[in-house]
């Protein structure tokens, strides 16, 4: 049956899904057309006979080919959505088609079967043989498209059932409410938005119970999802706003594009140290490629998480340097992507980080790293061996001159093989 149904497949493409499309359709307009005219039309009548004889054969045809989905029991089957829209709808749209149910019918549930229609040939997934349900995500766009389908047919459905409850005399009921279509859309968009504006209320009973389950489920799924709303926000406003400072505490800056794992390595290194013991990093960072999971690894650390602070910005910025208080640092960091990252571009990047923090505060140790072969051998070697000709007067550590900063972003743009160690000997050999 599966090979049969691939058979089908391959020879009509989607064009079975776009007649499904149309049936359900006219099917909605249809039931929509009638609540306004509290009849049923000859036309209209016709049409959803055919709608539920079509609906009834592709029904049995697709209960023939496609077998139970293997992760699913057959009464989980059988009490889905899907199956119980078209279960209650097939009968109501031959019903209504011959005469024998009013206007107000259960008409209004081939919606669901309508945004699957949507779903399936907008959404660029891939289907399950057996089940046709979606196995890849390859664009966002669908996505939001396909969720905003399914809140209009959320919407259309809770309006009909307010409408199929307030048309009809029911127990506890007194009479017939006068609620339209129309109007029952224009108050479920009210209620579910909260605006509430009083002028539409329901009549019946049951719809004010439905009222109240509706607002009663959304509540609770506001609450339950509050914590999850927390943590996503707390992810997302890190980095903003300013470091404070707080005197008594050392700090040092940390800035570039460090991987995850290479600066969870330099965090634990330099927290372990014993005069590192009070000391907290502050990561000045625009470019981080971390997940919002590895975010909170790190801020969530019971040992050093409290000692690590975020901020979204560039020292190559005023203003940001400002908020990161790097004149009061004790020392600034440079560090470079080692993964995935082209080594002379990331070079470069660095040293204008280095050059910036340098032309601006003189007298802050700075300890950057280097990709490139060249600059790493011949930058150090020479910050070193020519410690006495520096223009300023630095504290000890692995820093560079401003000299030496500039023949490094000289020769980081030099392609030719050899070039950059010939230039770096030229530049840092003056006297």
């Amino acid at each position: 049956r599966l090979k049969t149904l691939e058979d089908l497949r391959q020879r009509f493409g989607d064009r079975p899904e776009v007649v499904r499309f149309i049936l359900n359709l006219i099917a909605i307009v249809s039931y929509s057309v009638t609540t306004f005219m509290r009849r049923i039309p000859l036309s209209l009548a016709i049409c959803n006979l055919v709608v539920g004889i079509c609906f009834l054969v592709d029904f049995i045809l697709h209960a023939f080919f496609l077998p139970y989905p293997s992760d699913k029991s057959p009464l989980a089957h059988f009490m889905s959505f899907r199956m119980i829209a078209e279960s209650w709808s097939i009968p109501s749209l031959v019903l209504s088609g011959t005469g024998l149910v009013s206007f107000s019918s259960l008409n209004f549930l081939r919606a669901i079967p309508l945004y699957l229609n949507v779903v399936r040939l907008y959404y660029p997934g891939e289907r399950d043989p057996e089940t046709e349900g979606l196995t890849k995500i390859k664009d966002r766009q669908a996505y939001v498209v396909t969720w905003l389908a399914f809140l209009l047919a959320m919407l259309y459905l809770l309006a009909s059932i307010m409408l199929t409850f307030e048309v009809h005399p029911v127990v506890l009921s007194s009479q017939p409410g006068s609620l339209t279509l129309y109007d029952s859309i224009y108050f479920m968009i009210v209620t579910l938005t909260t605006v509430g504006y009083g002028d539409i209320s329901p009549e019946s009973y049951p719809g004010v119970l439905l009222v109240i389950g509706i607002i009663s489920y959304l509540l609770f799924y506001v609450a339950s999802n509050v914590s999850v709303l927390l943590d996503v926000y707390e992810v997302t406003s890190k980095g903003k706003g300013r470091y404070i400072r707080k005197k008594s505490v050392k700090f040092v800056v940390v800035s570039g594009r460090p991987g995850f794992s290479e600066f969870n390595e330099f965090m634990g290194t330099f927290f372990d140290h014993p005069m590192n013991e009070k000391t907290e990093i502050l990561v000045l960072s625009r470019g981080l490629s971390w997940s919002p999971t590895e975010m909170s690894r790190i801020k969530d650390d019971p040992k050093y998480g409290k000692r690590v602070t975020f901020l979204v910005g560039t020292p190559l910025i005023a203003v940001d340097r400002q908020r990161a208080s790097i004149q009061y640092a004790d020392s600034f960091f440079s560090m470079a992507r080692t993964q995935n990252a082209d080594e002379v571009q990331e070079d470069a990047t660095n040293i204008l980080r280095v050059i910036s923090v340098r032309e601006r505060f003189p007298d802050i140790p700075i300890y950057c790293s280097f990709l490139s072969k060249g600059l790493s051998d011949n930058i150090v070697k020479h910050i070193h061996s020519n410690r006495s000709q520096e223009r300023m007067n630095l504290p000890v550590g692995d820093f560079s001159s401003h000299r030496d900063l500039i023949a490094a972003l000289a020769v980081s743009n030099l392609r030719t093989p050899g070039s950059s160690t010939l230039i770096t000997n030229l530049i840092t050999s003056w006297k």
